[in-house]
């Protein structure tokens, strides 16, 4: 039923291409998915997303999948998934970034997804991050926590913004409920896109406030 309604605005395309899929395709045919500039040492301990957040805080590993290109098929994957509801897309890019972590052979217990403040969730009906790592969980087959974290205020953009005027804009948003149900967890937040790092950083010193044993982070794609 879900698929029927989906195929009459996405009728079996590619949403990198507009290719028409094969049958053994989901949202984004193989020969853009090959096509991806994958980052190469995403899964080595001091790859150079770990390096952006060194001294600022300390996650246990950070890790992405695709360096992000403007005017690259994955800006428009990533386009179509946050405002024109191409969910198929975004848990298949969950799904290769969970298999790119396990290659790398990292383990973690629960998913957190980056949140959204409740009134832009309505809006949009969907957090994006949140299917992503609705993808990871059907391959890493770990817990998947989207109450965990919540957004308190409903900021303006981040974008065009420094990293000081970021990081004052999302110091306090962010906050923890249940803190008792990460106890000794590794935990791994999931977002779709990392620039600056304020976002996961402020996420990042929210939970490690709590119990959990480590926080690590996972993006789709990374400004490198």
């Amino acid at each position: 039923m879900l698929s029927d309604f989906f195929a009459l605005f996405y009728p079996n395309l590619c949403a990198a291409c507009d290719k028409t899929l094969l049958k053994s395709e989901v949202a984004i045919c193989m020969e853009c998915r090959y096509a991806f500039p994958y980052i190469k040492d995403a899964q080595l301990q001091d790859n150079a997303l770990a390096k952006k957040f060194w001294g600022r805080v300390p996650l246990e590993h950070a890790t992405s999948l695709i360096e992000f290109q403007k005017e690259h098929a994955i800006q428009k994957v990533l386009h179509s998934i946050k405002y024109h509801s191409n969910k198929p897309a975004a848990i298949e890019l969950g799904k290769m970034l969970a298999e790119s972590i396990i290659k790398g052979g990292h383990n973690f217990d629960l998913l957190v997804p980056v949140p959204l403040h409740p009134r832009r969730q309505k809006e949009r009906g969907y957090n994006q991050s949140e299917l992503i790592a609705e993808g990871m969980q059907e391959i890493m087959k770990i817990p998947l926590d989207n109450k965990l974290l919540s957004r308190n205020s409903y900021s303006s953009s981040q974008t065009g913004k420094g990293r000081m005027e970021r990081w004052d804009n999302m110091e306090t948003i962010f906050s923890m409920s249940h803190p008792a149900s990460c106890q000794g967890q590794a935990i791994l937040l999931v977002d779709d896109v990392l620039t600056t790092g304020s976002t996961i950083e402020a996420c990042a010193h929210t939970l490690l406030k709590g119990p959990a044993k480590s926080v690590s982070a996972a993006t789709v794609a990374a400004v490198l």
